[in-house]
């Protein structure tokens, strides 16, 4: 997955009916804008869905839903993140309203490891109220040793 957070243009390039489409692109299709098409992967992970409707309407990403895309740049802040990009994993594994984002908040704390990481891990692994994040966060410490 390294830092993809949703496939549309894959799905694009591989699809078989796409073949007859008109090789430049449809302005109606065109990004926004660049953080429309390349959205902070910080960002992707606190955004609420007030600002997930406002910033997606009319496209085709409330296909994967808001939590969906949070759990996927969760994914890839464990890939390409650094310890710059702790403090966002660990805030949303503390606080983000969905089991699922906080559980690949917690893989993604793991990957990255350090004391912050380590602390937040702990932390989830005995105070989350769902037992799959409780569970990740436990696989994760383990891991890290």
């Amino acid at each position: 997955m390294g830092d993809w957070v949703y496939g549309c243009d894959v799905c694009q390039e591989v699809c078989p009916y796409t073949k007859a489409a008109r090789p430049e692109p449809d302005p109606a299709f065109l990004p926004r804008s660049v953080e429309n098409a390349y959205p902070s992967l910080r960002w992707l992970l606190r955004m609420t869905q007030d600002e997930f409707r406002a910033t997606y309407a009319g496209t085709a990403v409330p296909r994967t839903k808001r939590r969906g895309l949070a759990r996927n740049a969760a994914v890839a802040l464990g890939n390409v993140g650094s310890a710059d990009d702790v403090p966002y994993l660990a805030d949303a594994l503390r606080h983000h309203d969905e089991a699922l984002v906080r559980g690949h908040a917690a893989w993604a704390l793991g990957r990255l490891g350090g004391l912050v990481a380590q602390t937040a891990l702990v932390r989830a692994r005995t105070a989350d109220d769902d037992p799959s994040v409780r569970a990740e966060a436990d696989a994760m410490l383990e891991a890290c040793g």
